[in-house]
């Protein structure tokens, strides 16, 4: 007999586990694969360590601007995959031993829950049996793999069933900025499928998509990691590519696909991204994401928007016929086109993981995800759900804090839940980074507001570190209260100064307060403080 027991060891799972077993609670946590969850294994923190290592090639290859350089600046793209596994794995033995640490008793096994008894809740993991009082549901979400034609031909695991995650971890990912509605990792809503984006790329350097009258594996499912045959992949396989492919479409413009980009980009990968909607990012601040599509053109990302992807087609890639992809699509026109690259991410979105674990013994109220109040509770008394499950903000730093709610309210602390300070970051090359409304969020919600904003030039150490970058800082200004309601920046590294906007908008901090605040000299973040004057 337990007092809580958890399905799901992501982010919103082993946070709950420690700060519930630090509380002095008996606490049993169910995870099939690895503790971490997709952030930890397969999304948030292997990709940014990909992504470093893009980076300080961009720096190697570049250095001349800076004075310095380089001569015959390489990669190893084998290296760079073995520092990610062992990153993983430092990370993954860190949260083991956190639950060491708390008293967490952590089960490796798929959970099913089987029904109430008089003590409290039953749940089943293989031949055993656990009872809790309490029970937190956070099972994550898997990637949204929308029925194209020809995908089951090409790639038959990815489709519906294949690619479940019954039991993981999957405890949160990282999504497109806004938590406001929804799951969608690339522009369009992660729980609709239908219609999805579409865009295309370049076949091993001859330009095609002209128009025609086309995670690593973790736990048990290491097996499906892609490796030199796979055509079409989701963010898991291309983790696990032993190859850096020639030429790469991605299917959704949204953080997931834009991190890919920027990766395959920096290292020479003809890079194609086809989106459905208007625009790259989703819900994320329209000036900024306009401004980081610019910039990726000039590098030499093919953006595609407002296309419609219809089908999928083997296709010949140099001189293997079988080799390559074609990616059948609608443009904004209504054009069909045809684009062919090496390889294909989906990254269209994730959908909440709710198949599997036994919910409707329990008859809890589900729509997107599973629906919760600010406390975190489901429509059934002593049962939590956090993190991607719930199907609104899928970030692994919502899903901690919403842990962190959920434990409160079992030990009867008083907390709720607040979402208009969750910051949302793209860590392309230059960064973008955003927390609170955006202009246009606030415009449809009728708010009055300031837009106050500035070009990160005007910090001087932005100037001495990113020759010729580009970037901005806008904050949003509640005209009626003077209170800061959003800021979002674009330029490096405003993924690690986005935190003052989060306190400021948390605690309702006007702008004459905000102003009041000394920033530290020479700093990026300065860029705020001369926002707010400027």
């Amino acid at each position: 007999m337990y007092d809580l027991a958890i399905i799901g060891g992501g982010p919103g799972g082993y946070v709950a586990a420690e700060r519930a077993g630090a509380a002095g609670l008996s606490v049993v946590l169910f995870e099939k694969n690895e503790l971490g969850g997709v952030c930890l294994n397969e999304g948030c923190i292997p990709t940014k360590t990909l992504l470093y290592s893009a980076k300080l090639f961009d720096y190697a290859a570049h250095g001349g601007k800076y004075g310095v350089e380089t001569a015959d600046a390489s990669f190893d793209y084998g290296r760079i995959l073995e520092r990610k596994k062992k990153v993983v794995r430092k990370l993954v033995g860190g949260v083991k031993l956190k639950m060491k640490n708390a008293g967490v008793e952590v089960v490796k096994a798929s959970a099913r829950i089987e029904g109430r008894c008089d003590e409290g809740f039953v749940i089943r993991a293989e031949e055993n049996e656990y009872i809790a009082a309490k029970l937190i549901i956070s099972t994550g979400s898997e990637a949204v793999v929308p029925p194209f034609p020809g995908l089951s031909d090409l790639a038959p695991k990815l489709l519906p069933g294949s690619l479940s995650l019954a039991g993981t971890a999957a405890n949160s990912s990282e999504c497109c900025g806004s938590p406001a509605g929804t799951a969608a990792n690339s522009s369009e809503s992660c729980g609709s499928p239908a219609g999805t984006a579409g865009n295309s790329s370049e076949c091993c350097g001859s330009l095609a998509g002209t128009a025609a009258n086309s995670s690593e594996g973790f736990g048990s499912l290491a097996g499906t990691a892609a490796n030199s045959e796979e055509l079409i992949m989701t963010n898991r396989e291309i983790l696990a590519m032993d190859h850096r492919p020639e030429s790469l479409i991605i299917i959704g413009g949204g953080v997931i696909g834009m991190e890919f980009a920027s990766f395959f980009n920096s290292l020479g990968t003809k890079v194609a991204i086809i989106e459905m909607m208007p625009k790259i990012l989703g819900p994320m601040d329209g000036e900024i994401s306009d401004m980081l599509q610019k910039i990726y053109t000039k590098k030499g990302v093919d953006f595609r928007l407002g296309c419609k992807v219809t089908a999928l087609e083997k296709s010949s890639c140099g001189s293997d016929p079988a080799a390559g992809v074609a990616v059948v699509y609608e443009d904004v026109q209504g054009n069909v086109c045809r684009a062919e690259a090496e390889k294909v991410l989906l990254s269209i979105g994730r959908r909440a993981n709710l198949k599997g674990y036994g919910l409707e013994s329990l008859d809890v109220d589900c729509g997107r995800g599973i629906n919760v109040d600010s406390h975190m509770r489901t429509n059934v008394p002593g049962v939590y759900a956090v993190g991607d499950v719930t199907g609104f903000s899928m970030l692994a730093h919502t899903a901690s804090r919403e842990a962190e709610v959920a434990v409160n309210d079992i030990l009867g602390i008083d907390d709720c839940m607040e979402y208009n300070a969750i910051p949302g970051v793209v860590y392309t090359n230059p960064e973008v980074a955003g927390v609170g409304l955006t202009e246009q969020e606030a415009v449809d919600k009728g708010i009055d507001c300031e837009i106050k904003k500035l070009p990160m030039a005007y910090s001087g150490r932005f100037v001495a570190e990113n020759e010729g970058g580009e970037g901005i800082c806008k904050i949003i200004v509640d005209k009626a209260s003077g209170k800061i309601i959003g800021l979002h920046m674009l330029g490096n590294p405003c993924s690690e100064i986005i935190q003052s906007a989060c306190i400021a908008i948390t605690t309702g901090m006007t702008l004459e307060q905000f102003h009041k605040v000394v920033f530290p000299h020479p700093t990026v973040s300065e860029i705020i403080k001369e926002t707010i004057l400027g």
